[in-house]
């Protein structure tokens, strides 16, 4: 039994890793492989059918939460696409995020990228996690440092107290003439006061 769930881990959860990386597994492959899974770890092979001993959701749980380890295929899934929006909006001039921002006129609200022209398949499987409750979840346990940087949304992001200053400050929003400016463009702190 041990040598069959070291074989899953190895092999089954890793020849998808490729795929995984770029595209969005539906609910019924992952559901497939899953079955693959149950099916070799119970009976050493994909064809025969046999009693599963503990539920399949136990077995997938971390080693320390009593299960095997094994992982879930879809939440793979996920944090392997949600590492590319990572990649983007961490700070960088790397050609693949230069040639992406100039593709599809990439901007950022609260550090998060925003497609305004249409994307690819890839990117809009990406993004449509990103809309899903995952967005709620990266945007709270992330925090953004202004530093030197030139990424930081004047109003659009969350870069000072609790709320963008367009939430903040909606009428002083309207009036402004720079409603996309960056934050290196609208000042400077020196000694703890914004100039």
């Amino acid at each position: 039994m041990a040598g069959r769930v070291c074989l899953i881990k190895s092999v089954l959860n890793s020849l998808s890793i490729y795929f995984m990386f770029v595209f969005k597994m539906p609910k019924g492959v992952g559901r497939l492989l899953s079955s693959i899974q149950r099916r070799f770890l119970w009976c050493g092979c994909t064809k025969q059918r046999s009693f599963c001993k503990i539920q399949w959701r136990l077995v997938m749980r971390n080693k320390k939460q009593g299960g095997l380890g094994v992982g879930s295929l879809i939440s793979k899934n996920r944090a392997l696409l949600l590492k590319w929006i990572w990649r983007l909006s961490f700070p960088g001039t790397s050609l693949w995020k230069m040639i992406i921002s100039s593709m599809y006129n990439l901007a950022y609200e609260n550090g998060i990228p925003i497609f305004y022209n249409q994307p690819s398949k890839i990117w809009k499987d990406i993004m449509s996690i990103v809309q899903t409750d995952v967005h709620h979840v990266f945007t709270n346990h992330s925090k953004f440092m202004v530093g030197n940087d030139s990424l930081t949304s004047f109003w659009l992001d969350n870069w000072i107290g609790d709320y963008p200053l367009k939430t903040a400050f909606p009428r002083l929003y309207l009036l402004s003439s720079s409603k996309s400016a960056l934050v290196v463009d609208m000042g400077r702190w020196s000694n703890g006061i914004w100039l």
